[in-house]
């Protein structure tokens, strides 16, 4: 038992890093082109620039806890795919919910992205080792 929660930690502490690390790189873009465009308002998609750094922060811990649960299953290729597709589409429809495209689309629509870059992207990596 001691084995596997060990285990778990390492994964945990793995996935969260991974998905820290794009939340990360993805807020200091937006904080970046907030400075370029001289403003935190992001009107056409009916947010701030802090709704989306915080989204972000959210969405990374959420993909970072979902990644390293599911680790084991990356293993195998098609493991690789399934957790790239469910961490996807967890990223994208945390990524929805500031801009209100909840309302305003169907939930499941995170579904899309979330296969076709999520997926698609764990495969590539998994292929490239």
């Amino acid at each position: 038992m001691a084995m596997i929660r060990q285990r778990l930690r390492k994964d945990l502490h793995w996935g969260l890093g991974w998905a820290w690390g794009f939340a990360a790189a993805c807020s200091a873009w937006v904080l970046v082109m907030s400075i370029f465009r001289r403003s935190l308002e992001w009107s056409e998609y009916n947010t701030t620039t802090f709704a989306i750094v915080g989204t972000y922060a959210v969405a990374g811990t959420g993909a970072g806890v979902l990644l390293g649960v599911l680790r084991p299953l990356t293993t195998r290729r098609w493991g690789a795919f399934l957790v790239g597709w469910l961490v996807g589409t967890l990223v994208y429809a945390s990524v929805m919910v500031p801009m209100g495209l909840g309302r305003e689309a169907p939930w499941w629509l995170a579904l899309v992205p979330g296969l076709l870059v999520g997926g698609g992207l764990a495969v590539v990596w998994y292929d490239e080792g």
